[in-house]
Formats: structure tokens, C-alpha cells, sequence
């Protein structure tokens, strides 16, 4: 395959021995003649059907002085074949699998799946949300933290691993929940901001993918868990308990799709809007798409304007019509609160209780994804282990539930439940596709998520570091801080939009980052 007698292609780089091959060609060893610098090369067909390398190579080169990138040296046409030449490293993670007997403990697991973010970051997170962790440490739902750290380039987080997100199990689902479902997922979803409230905290990027559930085979199999704490904000002052102040004319924080109104106008983030967010995700559920999906528009920002006109003009009668009049009901109440009302909660969970009684349905903890199993014998198996009244009470003591993440398989458990075990959670048997929807069309774009990563965001998000009003302050509040959205669009009040900040509404993951995920989150 070398382009001379002396074995050497790219002028400088002679060809070794083989080490690997695939169905794209063959990779070997080679050495730079300039330095003797060890390298890989890989040589592909040039008359291959799906020539590969060109694109690779190009890949590289955007990706290239990201940590964990190799460098690219060399990319040719050479005789019969294309030539890529990049550094050698060491065996994948499958052959280093395959080396300790097909199972790594949950040591190694946890090791591999750290956060990592470049400690040069135009906006470092992982400090920010690891004292969040602390703030809510033993709480139902959020998972433990065990390490934050700096180590060469990079700022280091290691929390619990987890099961699939709420949006993973959404795709697995055929990209639609029974009422039964979006019921119990809505209590748990409620209690855990209830929590993340009490603590004085707002979360400020609800969204289903930042919703996990456990892993299976454990007692918290179904418990669902919030994670990325990226974007969370003081809102009181701990010990005074003194709220921040009305402010108008803020930048946007959160993803656009289930932001609040409010939010979308300027207007600064309390709990109201966490829980405006969070009926935007109840009804993305039950109609497997939001109206404001797919809009289009020339930039970011008039893409946001966009989405933000829409939600106004979207009547909640209209939005909720064909499911029960209590998330009608819902809506409406979180919309009329006031910046610095707080919330019934308590209400709030009684709406869906009597919607679910409504229909004749029984709590059981049962949910979709576990009815896919029992139907196809291929599906997300969960443990019924965990106790109802833990899920939903956010005062409650966490138990073996909380604490047993990290243990083995359940005795008892089914073979299929065994199997779900060893699938990659985040491909949720990829083999079985959910039904093609039209709503996939609309969500090309979704947001990455997830999982535990600091995913990147722009400047300007400050985690903790924003608390607008220091301890003790007596810094006047607006006398319109009670301003609230009415429910039709023409009375809406003229305000300046929200110029876009923090996230991006649909950003698309790069691979890296699906790649993270897989590791971080399953």
C-alpha cells in the first residue's frame, strides 16, 4: 500500500505493522521520519462505495485542540488508496471491555463518565453547579456528588450515574405518554422543583431532558431525578428570605421551546415560571409536540421572537383541548402567580390526582415504558420497588431508594429485566424504533442534554454568582413586581423582547457531546 519501495507515505510517515482493520480499510502503525513521532494510518480504497476518510479528516480539523481530539497530520490520495494519518493512542474503551471480562465495576464506570470542562471555559459551570449539589444534598431526586476538582486543563465533576432521561423514554415511547403516565411523571416533576424552591434556588432550564430516571435494577429505578444545575439561581436570600427584585429587560436563560412568557418578554425568572416550564413539558407530552415547534427564522433571535408570539397567541383552552380541564386548570393558576407569589404546590399535585381519577385510572406506578416491556419483551423494565408517597413528597427522608444507585441487580428480576440491565440506556434498543412521527420532523433540533455534562452556554451565565440582592438588603422592590400575563394575547402588555442569552433554543449536539452523554448518562 505505500507509495515507494522504502514504505513511506506523506512524504515523511513510514508505514509499520498492522494493527486494526474495518469494513472502511486498514490501519497501521507509522512513525514520523521527522521527529519519530509514533502515528496511526489509515489506508481506505479510493473506489471504496462510501469513501470515508475525506470527511473524517475534515471533521478533525474543526474539532481540532478540543481535548480529547486527536491531531491530524496528513490526509492524501496515494496510488489506490486515501491516507489518513493521525496520532496513535491506545484500545478503545470496547477492547478495554472485552479485556476485564465484559463488566467494569461502578468505580470505573463512575471514573469514566466524569464531566469535563475546559478550566478556560468563556463561561465555567461545573464549580457553580457542584455547590448547588451541596445546597441539595440528600434530597428525594437529586443525585449525589462526589468529587469536584481541577486537573490540567479541565474543571471535574463526579456525580451518580443514572438511567435514561425523560426524553429518551419519550422516544422509546413512540413520542407520546397516556394521561396515565404524564400524571405520575408531573407529581414527581412538581415535588422535585418544589424542593429545588424551598431551597431558596430556581432552576431555570426545565426540560425533559434534564429529568432522569433511575437505574435499572435499583430501587430508584423510577424515581425521576433532576440533574444540570448549570442554570439555577438564588431567588430569596437564605436567611433573610428576601426575594429578588422585579427587573425587565433580561436575557434570556433556559431553552425556548418550555420557557415561561414571561421569560420570553424580559421579564426576571421566580418560581412562577419554573412551573409555567413545567406545564409546557406536560403538554408536550400528552400531545407529543408544542405549537410553537418547527417555526422558522433567518436568526436566533427572530427564531426566539417567533416562539415567544406563538406561546401568546396560543390560548390555553386551545393547548390543552381534548385532555382533562385540569391542566387547563394548571396553566391558568401559574400564570396569574405573582413574581414573588409562592406557589400551592399541594394544589398543584391534587389537579393531577383528580385528573387520573377522572379517567378511571389507578396510580400504580406503572408507566409507559415498562408496558412497552410486558407487550414486546423489548422495553425500559423499571423496578417497583420504590414507595409512592417518597416520590411525591418532597420533605420526604431519602431512603434505600436514594441511596442505592449503586447496587447490583435486584434479586428476583425477570430475564428480560436482566437484559434491559447491560443495554446502553440512552439507545433504549435502538434495534426497535419508535413509530416514525411527524413531530420528529419538528424536534430535529432538540436540545443535548443531558445528561450530567455542563453542556456549553454562552457568557453571561453566572449559576449563583448572579444573585441580584446581597444578604440583608433592603434594596426596594418595583411596585409592579406582581405583574402578571393575562391569559388573551391582545392584552398583553408591550415589552422588549428578551435579546438571547444563556442556551439556544434548539442547539444541535455535536458528536462529542452525544458521545459524553453516552458515557455520563447511559
Amino acid at each position: 500500500m505505500a507509495s515507494s519501495s522504502s514504505n513511506v507515505v506523506g512524504v515523511h510517515y513510514r508505514v509499520g505493522k498492522k494493527v486494526g482493520e474495518g469494513s472502511f480499510g486498514v490501519i497501521f502503525e507509522g512513525t514520523n521520519l521527522l521527529n519519530n513521532q509514533q502515528v496511526a494510518i489509515k489506508f481506505e480504497p479510493r473506489k471504496s462505495d462510501a469513501p470515508q476518510l475525506r470527511d473524517e479528516y475534515r471533521t478533525y480539523k474543526i474539532l481540532v485542540g478540543c481535548p480529547g481530539i486527536p491531531n491530524v497530520y496528513y490526509f492524501g490520495q496515494e496510488g489506490l488508496h486515501n491516507i489518513l494519518v493521525i496520532d496513535l493512542l491506545g484500545p478503545s474503551l470496547e477492547d478495554l471491555f472485552d479485556h476485564c471480562g465484559r463488566r467494569f465495576t461502578i468505580k470505573t464506570v463512575v471514573m469514566v463518565a466524569k464531566q469535563m470542562e475546559p478550566r478556560k471555559s468563556d463561561a465555567p459551570q461545573l464549580r457553580d453547579e457542584y455547590r448547588t449539589y451541596k445546597i441539595l444534598v440528600g434530597c428525594p431526586g437529586i443525585p449525589n456528588v462526589y468529587y469536584f476538582g481541577q486537573e490540567g486543563l479541565h474543571n471535574i465533576l463526579v456525580i451518580d450515574l443514572l438511567g435514561p432521561s425523560l426524553e429518551d423514554l419519550f422516544d422509546h415511547c413512540g413520542r407520546r405518554f397516556t394521561i396515565k403516565t404524564v400524571v405520575m411523571v408531573a407529581k414527581q416533576m412538581l415535588s422535585r422543583v418544589q424542593t429545588i424552591h424551598e431551597k431558596n434556588l430556581i432552576y431555570r432550564d426545565i426540560k425533559p431532558d434534564n429529568f432522569i430516571i433511575g437505574r435499572p435494577g435499583t430501587k430508584a429505578a423510577n424515581v425521576i431525578h433532576v440533574i444540570d444545575f448549570g442554570m439555577a439561581k438564588q431567588y430569596r436570600d437564605p436567611k433573610t428570605k428576601q426575594h429578588i427584585p422585579y427587573r425587565e429587560r433580561k436575557s434570556l436563560s433556559g431553552t425556548a421551546r418550555y420557557m415561561s412568557i414571561n421569560t420570553h418578554l424580559g421579564r426576571e425568572q421566580s418560581r412562577r415560571d419554573d412551573l409555567e416550564a413545567l406545564g409546557h413539558v406536560f403538554m408536550y407530552f400528552l400531545r407529543g409536540g408544542l405549537p410553537w415547534q418547527g417555526l422558522k427564522a433567518a436568526t436566533n433571535k427572530q427564531k426566539y421572537e417567533k416562539i415567544g408570539e406563538k406561546k401568546q397567541t396560543t390560548q390555553i383552552r386551545d393547548l390543552c383541548e381534548g385532555f382533562p380541564d385540569e391542566l387547563n386548570k394548571y396553566l391558568t393558576y401559574v400564570r396569574n402567580l405573582g413574581f414573588e407569589d409562592t406557589p400551592d404546590y399541594d394544589y398543584l399535585r391534587e389537579l393531577f390526582t383528580q385528573a387520573l381519577k377522572n379517567t378511571g385510572e389507578v396510580e400504580d406506578g406503572e408507566y409507559d415504558w415498562m408496558k412497552i416491556s410486558k407487550d414486546s419483551g423489548k422495553g425500559w423494565d423499571g423496578s417497583k420497588g420504590h414507595n409512592n408517597a417518597y416520590l411525591h413528597n418532597p420533605n420526604a427522608r431519602p431512603g434505600p431508594s436514594q441511596m442505592e444507585l449503586h447496587s447490583g441487580q435486584r434479586g428476583g428480576a425477570s430475564a428480560a429485566h436482566a437484559q434491559a440491565q447491560n443495554l446502553t440506556v440512552s439507545r433504549l434498543n435502538a434495534a426497535q424504533p419508535p413509530p416514525p412521527s411527524p413531530i420528529k420532523q419538528m424536534n430535529k433540533g432538540r436540545p443535548n442534554a443531558p445528561g450530567a455534562l455542563g453542556a456549553q452556554r454562552s457568557s453571561g451565565v453566572g449559576g449563583l454568582r448572579d444573585m441580584a440582592t446581597p444578604a440583608g438588603s433592603t434594596q426596594a422592590q418595583f411596585q409592579n413586581s406582581n405583574r402578571n400575563l393575562p391569559q388573551t394575547a391582545p392584552q398583553q402588555s408591550p415589552a422588549q423582547p428578551a435579546q438571547p442569552s444563556g442556551r439556544s433554543p434548539e442547539p444541535q449536539p455535536s458528536g462529542m457531546q452525544k458521545f459524553m452523554k453516552v458515557l455520563c448518562c447511559g
